[in-house]
């Protein structure tokens, strides 16, 4: 047999079929697809939820902040208390306490600072599309972007508000560096 001849019926001399062939072929294509899909439909938020080990701390939208500039928001631990605050213009990281600061510039949310170990939540890209989130594990926080159709919707106002650790029921213990070494007791 010649080379670059065809040996068997559908088959190439290497051992690559036609059938072969055609499965890489419709699954580039699919992936092609689904990544033009996920271009084409990708739906910018409007709101910013930030919540803190499943109980929610704050709720406001994204046009009140983007007519302001750059805006921080503290969120801090102090005393058994999660509080959530505005910074304005000028970020104040607190002396005392766990604390996590994220700004919102344009409809974009990115973790500027946390006090910790792994600081995975400040290096993590920036946020803006429906259902994307920040999250820092140690601190139990999610920062989470969301469609203000259930939230706010319109109203330009924001929600701020506490959450006291004491009275949880659970006896784990939140030591940051129990809660980064994996180990399961």
């Amino acid at each position: 047999m010649q080379n670059g001849k065809r040996g068997q019926q559908g088959q190439f001399p290497n051992g690559i079929r036609k059938a072969d062939i055609a499965l890489v072929v419709v699954c580039v294509l699919a992936a092609v697809l689904t990544g033009v899909f996920l271009i084409l439909y990708r739906r910018e938020g409007d709101v910013v939820r930030v919540s803190c080990d499943g109980e929610q701390l704050a709720v406001f939208t994204l046009a009140a902040t983007e007519m302001q500039g750059r805006q921080y928001y503290l969120v801090w631990a102090e005393d058994g208390q999660m509080t959530v605050s505005n910074c304005g213009n000028a970020p104040v990281i607190p002396d005392e306490g766990a604390f996590n600061l994220f700004s919102v510039t344009d409809g974009v949310v990115q973790m500027e600072a946390a006090d910790c170990r792994d600081q995975i939540c400040v290096r993590h890209r920036a946020v803006s599309a429906v259902g994307e989130s920040i999250i820092c594990l140690p601190h139990k926080l999610v920062v989470e972007i969301t469609t203000g159709e259930t939230h706010l919707r319109g109203t330009g106002k924001e929600q701020t508000g506490q959450r006291n650790f004491e009275d949880r029921k659970d006896n784990s213990q939140d030591s940051t560096e129990e809660a980064l070494d994996g180990v399961v007791e």
